[in-house]
Parts: structure tokens; sequence; C-alpha cells
């Protein structure tokens, strides 16, 4: 039995009756049982039509489900939209933004009651092609529980991740292999590992006003150690050559792993998420640099060259501020939160 939710500002929504439909709509490129969850509000709203440019078939309209957040918020993208009474507020200090991140975890949990294999994504991932064309049936059922990783992870296979070398402590830089919250793609064998992180969701509720509501751990740092605790078959991240994040690949060798920089041909990838970019309009920036990068791919085309070892680089503000960080940010998605 799951503890009840403890947010105050983000409301539970009831998707179970949306997933159903999604996953009985008959669709010829997305698996059979699988749909794509998402959420959004009507400040991330803008960077829907970005998200979906290029992956804007009904086909695959047919199996996306969106958790929408207020007036202004359904932009009728996707065939399945579930409102949600209020917007959660986008300043991550009054407690909005980590209750949002925290309860993509019990959306993932509903969704699992039905489907069989749910693929979650930020407002701020660019989807180029079907994801699950881009793993392939092989690598679908690789690990019960894959993500994006928070650096370039090396490992070849799952079973070559490394373990982690402890549990994660406030402030603490990321391993490699760490998991992103951004891109999540959860199999029904998974839900044991969803239902542990969500027993360790912080009250937020007995921490609302308090100093110590920002030292709260973000979702990401505890499912990391959650989902690495059953080894290779479990959990793996998503390929990097196909699953791109904006802070190991745009912010050089000392954000990131520069020996996957000119692996990337722009034609493979699958996502990118624009983690470590903190406003919404750096944010939306970077995605529309990352399609202009590859717009000839569109219709078939070829790649010639490779993406190249510099990325959408951040506005002068956000580079002047990365430059005295000295260490990896956490990337959180949509988050105003810098350590986001």
């Amino acid at each position: 039995m799951l503890k009840p939710w403890t947010g105050k500002v983000v409301p539970s929504a009831e998707i179970s009756s949306s997933v159903a439909r999604a996953v009985a709509t008959p669709s010829a490129c997305v698996p059979d049982g699988a749909i794509l969850l998402t959420y959004t509000n009507a400040f991330h709203t803008r960077l829907r039509t970005l998200q979906f440019a290029r992956l804007n078939t009904s086909c695959f309209l047919a199996r996306v489900v969106t958790v929408c957040y207020g007036p202004g918020s359904d932009d009728g993208i996707g065939a399945w939209r579930v409102p949600a009474p209020t917007v959660p507020p986008s300043n991550y200090k009054k407690g909005g933004y980590m209750e949002l991140i925290w309860y993509k975890w019990r959306l993932m949990h509903d969704a699992l009651r039905v489907a069989r294999v749910v693929l979650f994504v930020d407002s701020d991932v660019v989807l180029f092609r079907n994801p699950f064309d881009a793993l392939g049936a092989a690598e679908l059922g690789a690990a019960a529980f894959r993500y994006q990783s928070e650096l370039a992870c090396d490992a070849a296979s799952c079973a070559a991740v490394p373990r982690r070398r402890g549990d994660r402590v406030a402030g603490s830089p990321p391993e490699i292999c760490s998991l992103n919250g951004g891109v999540l793609l959860a199999t029904s064998e998974s839900r044991p590992i969803v239902e542990r992180v969500i027993a360790r969701e912080p009250n937020f509720a007995a921490h609302w006003g308090n100093a110590s509501y920002r030292m709260l751990l973000f979702d990401q740092d505890i499912a990391d150690e959650e989902v690495r605790r059953g080894g290779a078959q479990s959990s793996c991240p998503l390929p990097v050559d196909r699953f791109v994040a904006f802070c190991w690949w745009a912010w050089g060798p000392k954000r990131g792993n520069r020996t996957h920089f000119d692996r990337l041909w722009p034609c493979r990838l699958a996502t990118y998420h624009t983690n470590c970019l903190t406003t919404v309009g750096d944010k939306e920036r970077s995605m529309q640099r990352m399609l202009q990068k590859t717009a000839h791919c569109v219709g078939g085309g070829v790649d010639r060259n490779r993406l190249g070892m510099w990325g959408p680089k951040a506005s002068p503000a956000e580079a002047a501020r990365a430059k005295g960080r000295g260490s990896p940010k956490r990337g959180r998605g949509t988050s105003a939160r810098p350590r986001g």
C-alpha cells in the first residue's frame, strides 16, 4: 500500500482511464502496451511545440498522455490530455517544482497499472524521432528500467554500468552514470522500483516554509539509488549516442565526458534534454538550435558530418554562472533552480 500523497500545491491527477484508452488505441509505430507520458503547465507550453515538432504524426500522438496543470496548459498536442486543477509554481523556492518532479513517480506508477511500457519525458525534451524505434526490441528489453544518464555514461552495455559508490548526499556531484529524471523508460516489471522511490518521497507539508525544504533531495537522487540496487538486469542508462543531454554535451570537458562528442550523428539522435539551462527562454533557444542542426534529417536525410564537439551554447548570463560553479550541476528538466 503506497503512502498517501503529501504535497501541498500539486494536486493528484487521475490518469488510469486515459492511459487505458491510449493503450487500447491501435498504433503502427508504438509497441503494443506502450505510451509516452508527460506533464506541462502554461509556463512550459511554449516548449511543447518544439518538443513534438518532428514527431507529430497521428500514429505516435495517439499514444501520448499529458497531464495539463491549470488554464492555458492544454495545447492540443497528444490524443489524451488530463486536466489538473491548479498550476504548480515554477519558482522552486515556493516548493511546487520539487513536488512536481516527485509526483511524476506516482503518475508512472498509476500508468504502469495499465501500460506495459511507459516512457516519461519532461517538457524540455526534444523528440527527433520515435524513441521506441531508436531503441529497438532488443534494447527495449535490456532492463526493466532505462534512464537518461546525468553525464555521458561510458558503459557499452547494461552489464558494464558501474555500481554506485554510495548513497547521495545533498549537494554532492553526480557520478558518471547517475540517473537524470528528464527521460525515463519504465516497464511493468519495474513497478517495485518505482514503489521504492515513492516510499522515500519527502513529506512536503512538514517542510513547507522551513529552511529544511531547500535541503530535500531531488527525486532523481533517490531514484538513482533505488533503480541501481538490483544490478544490471534491473536498470541501465539509455544509450548516449541517441539520448543526449545539454549538460554533458554543450559545456565541455569540465562538465561532461568529451570522449563521446565526436560519436554523435545528428540523424541518429532520438531525444535532447535541455537540462542545466535554467530559464524557459534558454531552453527554447537551445531546442530551436538543435532542431536546426538536425534539419537535414527530415524526410530521410543522410548525415554527411558528425554533430560536432560543441552544441547549443548557454546564454551569456548562464555561461557566466556556469563558469563560476566549478562542478557539474544537476539537470532537472523544467526547473528554475540553478542546481537543476
